[in-house]
């Protein structure tokens, strides 16, 4: 069934009464969260059950989603588009309303967290890596992209300690959220905090959905490992890091240790490899409560006929395992 005929049909069966109206369209957001047009839907069922809720519930929501009577996902555009000409001093400025916002009505408070999970996977695997106590709630848009991005506009404007401290909201808001933690590891690497950069490596690797993640860490792992002098070790983590993607900058960074060294670079051995994941109490691959995680949900996907992201998750499991009989399974799903 095309788009529009789907609006219309759930429009026609909308009563005029709040409560019935809005659990009527809370299962139809659930309904075609896997429809090739999922995201044009559901923004238009946003539409709806906004329209359905009461006048004070409107005004909680004008509170929470608007800043100066602009929407902030409309800000945040904004914000972007003026990044995108270099202009980030204006995209500093409107990205200001943004965490103001986030800082005053989505602040935590005892028995209430928000989040900003971009999908049922990364909650899961939030869940059963972090083993939370606290429920939750949904943020109503992504703040998770939103402070990463305001960090990288900050660090473009050579404010590193302030792109610091939104890019750790950023973590908090997605804590497997592998694109703010490396903007939050770049963050450490331009205030020279090794420490730091270390520590939000292994964050990154705890929670890494793909070997291009890894590979980036691994990569990190070797420009940590240059700072501080362990040039063996360095070697060892970038050609781990070519194992998983093909990186021309390795080059680079292996031809400027050839040079503070005096030696030749020669490829490890397999138990080099290991002996320097070893010293850094880190073994290579990804974190295997992820690889168990998204193989269960997209067996769960499959049965009850998710498809799309059945093949998110299978996906997954096929780049970080490379497991002969799940290729089999994912190749399997229409």
């Amino acid at each position: 069934m095309d788009y529009t005929k789907i609006i219309e049909e759930i429009k026609a069966e909308l009563k005029g009464e709040s409560k019935e109206d809005l659990a009527f369209l809370e299962k139809q957001a659930m309904k075609y969260r896997d429809h090739k047009h999922a995201k044009q839907i559901i923004d238009e069922i946003s539409k709806m059950a906004y329209d359905a809720l009461p006048q004070e519930k409107k005004d909680e929501m004008t509170k929470a989603l608007f800043y100066n009577g602009k929407r902030l996902d409309i800000i945040f555009r904004e914000a972007k588009a003026a990044a995108d000409v270099h202009d980030y001093i204006t995209s500093n400025k409107l990205m200001k309303g943004i965490v103001s916002t986030i800082q005053e009505q989505f602040a935590d408070t005892s028995g209430k967290e928000y989040y900003s999970f971009r999908n049922p996977l990364e909650e899961y695997i939030y869940i059963h890596i972090f083993n939370p106590v606290t429920k939750f709630h949904k943020t109503p848009f992504n703040f998770s992209e939103m402070l990463r991005f305001n960090g990288y506009v900050l660090i473009e404007l050579k404010k590193v300690d302030e792109a610091i401290e939104i890019l750790k909201k950023a973590v908090k808001y997605n804590p497997v959220n592998a694109e703010a933690y490396f903007e939050l590891a770049e963050a450490y690497k331009l205030k020279k905090n090794n420490d730091e950069l270390l520590n939000t490596t292994r964050d990154i690797i705890e929670i890494a959905t793909s070997t291009s993640i890894l590979a980036r860490c691994y990569t990190n792992l070797g420009f940590y490992c240059i700072e501080i002098g362990d040039y063996k070790s360095a070697v060892a983590f970038y050609y781990q890091s070519m194992r998983c993607k093909e990186n021309p900058a390795i080059v680079g960074e292996l031809n400027f240790i050839r040079q503070k060294t005096g030696k030749d670079i020669e490829k490890p051995t397999n138990i080099e490899i290991e002996a320097a994941f070893s010293k850094y109490d880190l073994k290579p691959g990804a974190n295997q409560k992820v690889v168990a995680v998204a193989f269960a949900l997209g067996k769960k996907a499959i049965d009850n006929n998710l498809n799309m992201f059945a093949k998110l998750c299978l996906g997954i499991v096929c780049d970080l395992t490379d497991d002969e009989e799940v290729k089999k399974l994912y190749a399997q799903i229409k």
